[in-house]
């Protein structure tokens, strides 16, 4: 067997595409971060910043769907895929921290998500054209822009890892990312 192993990009794609397609037009009511306990006090901090790294996932409620459980990949290289926290994670293990409630973040509750890019790491990396992240654009009932990324990686941005990142503002590491796809309710 060769390593790193084989990716299948296609089905790193379809899955993220598959979990944001009936978001589109729909308003963001709720994410909550579900991270280690190891994580967790950097992300209740008072001085929270506009993006964070940590070990878990991340829950997206819309309204009029499900939730949406995305974290990584169990195996190497590590990829952004949706999931199910009772499939992913042992009982107990994920502290839930409520973002939407936590400056700066309380400003994406009821924004309209209106695209969704999506991105993978250098076509050189191990990921190869898996998925890395995600780009969600939304719009706020006054017209004002927000953006959210949700991917993996660390605080150098969005590469294989087997941590979430998760933003405001573009992650460092932008000008590295192979974009894939954009998804819109247009």
């Amino acid at each position: 067997m060769s390593w790193p192993p084989p990716v299948d990009a296609a089905a790193s794609l379809r899955g993220i595409v598959e979990a944001f397609q009936p978001l589109l037009g729909r308003r963001l009511k709720a994410m909550t971060w579900l991270a280690t306990s190891a994580d967790t006090p950097d992300l209740v901090s008072d001085s929270l910043p506009d993006a964070v790294s940590f070990s878990g996932g991340v829950q997206l409620v819309f309204e009029g769907n499900e939730p949406l459980f995305l974290t990584w990949t169990r195996r190497y290289p590590y990829l952004l895929r949706p999931g199910r926290e009772a499939d992913d994670w042992s009982p107990h293990v994920l502290d839930r921290v409520q973002a939407l409630t936590r400056s700066p973040w309380g400003g994406l509750e009821d924004c309209r998500l209106v695209a969704a890019d999506i991105f993978s790491g250098s076509p050189l990396s191990d990921a190869g054209r898996g998925v890395v992240g995600v780009r969600c654009a939304l719009v706020a009932d006054d017209g004002a822009p927000a953006r959210l990324w949700i991917g993996v990686g660390g605080d150098d941005g969005l590469r294989e890892g087997d941590d979430l990142w998760v933003g405001l503002v573009d992650p460092p590491n932008v000008a590295e990312l192979e974009h894939l796809t954009r998804l819109d309710d247009g």
